[in-house]
């Protein structure tokens, strides 16, 4: 009669541990990120089972394990451009205050202070910064920065079309704004002036309206179907001794050195044409840009964070690294966070869209994956067990109540 009472008592522990992780479920449902679990129960063997044989009866339930149940929730849009959630497999990386690398679904991020981006808890999200168009290849912290420095040109280009019909002396002006190493806008102006020879050019450029001298002066010549096919860059010097020049720069210096190269031959899509018709300038383009701030940030799928500063310059700044593990459900729980253990392997990290990584999808939020109505049938299903614990205890020590009552 004893044993009843103990397997009743194991049935109480069971349960109360049930009602616990559905608890826990229930209060994360408007959790970000939050993974619900699961209880699981066995059967506790009796101990003399080998000489019990048939007659041997089970000494109660315990619970084995509390697995997290890692099916994807659903997405919530938001206004932030830092809010990720990972559509698909993977976990964010993040690197808390001791510098251990943490795992999680929780995409609520923004930037501190110092340009970091983070989450609520201010632990680093991880990801490969990109410099000069090169991505790192091991993973850092995501710093995203906020102001830009000024950059002198070094290369223009711009593609137009020469009107063949143009008088001879006639003109056709080509004006672009260039960068000094302060910021400073200026104005390089090349003048196109009609030859008497059919498909000729030349031409003569200015800094802010002031010549540049003879050795920037030159000739373009067009083919018989109005084609022009460069063999070489041009360069066009920018002398900073010239008392003029140097009024304007102010002490800042463009180019390289002063030299600026016209990138004919090497940007083939800025091309220029001498057809008969009028003449007009397609595009242009150089690479210089003035001192800006952050305005706003843009996310793709793969994770590859953009900026866009108030200069007009947008620069790819980091891409959002993603891990995964050999059994992610061995992974050890901590709140909203996970940790690797011997059980779930190294994690494996990727650029996000890659090795079968989910893609990211900027302005949303996954949320709690937390099935309320079931985890309430669960709920009724644990009472009723516990219910039923109790009856067994309390008809046990009835049992013995009578037992003792026969005794006497």
């Amino acid at each position: 009669m004893g044993s009843a009472i103990s397997i009743g008592q194991t049935g109480l522990a069971a349960s109360s541990k049930q009602m616990e992780v559905i608890g826990n479920n229930l209060a994360n449902s408007n959790t970000v990120g939050f993974k619900a679990s699961n209880t699981l129960f066995a059967n506790m063997m009796n101990q003399g089972l080998s000489s019990a044989g048939s007659l041997a009866a089970g000494q109660g339930v315990a619970v084995t394990s509390m697995p997290t149940q890692f099916a994807q929730g659903s997405f919530e849009n938001t206004s932030s451009a830092t809010d990720m959630a990972i559509d698909g497999e993977g976990f964010f990386m993040l690197k808390d205050t001791s510098g251990t690398i943490l795992y999680s679904r929780a995409g609520a991020f923004h930037i501190d202070k110092e340009g970091n981006l983070v989450d609520g808890k201010g632990f680093k999200v991880q990801g490969y910064s990109i410099e000069d168009d090169i991505l790192s290849t091991v993973p850092g912290n995501i710093f995203l920065q906020k102001a830009k420095d000024a950059t002198p040109t070094k290369e223009i280009s711009f593609g137009a079309n020469f009107n063949e019909t143009t008088a001879v002396a006639g003109e056709f002006n080509v004006s672009q704004s260039v960068y000094d190493s302060k910021g400073g806008a200026h104005t390089l102006s090349f003048t196109f002036t009609k030859t008497a020879t059919a498909g000729e050019w030349t031409y003569t450029v200015t800094f802010d309206g002031v010549a540049t001298g003879a050795g920037n002066n030159g000739t373009i010549q067009f083919a018989a179907d109005g084609t022009y096919t460069p063999v070489a860059d041009r360069t066009i010097t920018i002398n900073s001794a010239d008392p003029l020049i140097a009024a304007k720069l102010k002490g800042a210096t463009i180019g390289t050195a002063g030299a600026i190269t016209w990138a004919l031959f090497t940007k083939p899509t800025e091309e220029l044409t001498g057809y008969a018709s009028t003449s007009v300038v397609r595009s242009l383009n150089s690479d210089g840009f003035a001192s800006g701030d952050l305005r706003s940030l843009s996310i793709d799928s793969n994770g590859v964070i953009s900026g866009v500063y108030t200069n007009g310059e947008v620069v790819e700044l980091a891409q959002v690294c993603l891990a995964n593990f050999e059994d992610q459900t061995m992974l050890k729980k901590n709140g909203n966070y996970f940790g690797e253990t011997s059980g779930s392997g190294k994690a494996t990290p990727n650029p996000a869209g890659t090795a079968g990584l989910g893609e990211i999808q900027a302005y949303s939020l996954e949320v709690s994956n937390t099935d309320v109505a079931k985890e309430f049938i669960n709920m009724i299903t644990a009472q009723r067990a516990y219910q039923a614990s109790a009856k067994v205890i309390t008809t046990a020590d009835n049992m013995l109540t009578e037992l003792m009552n026969i005794k006497r």
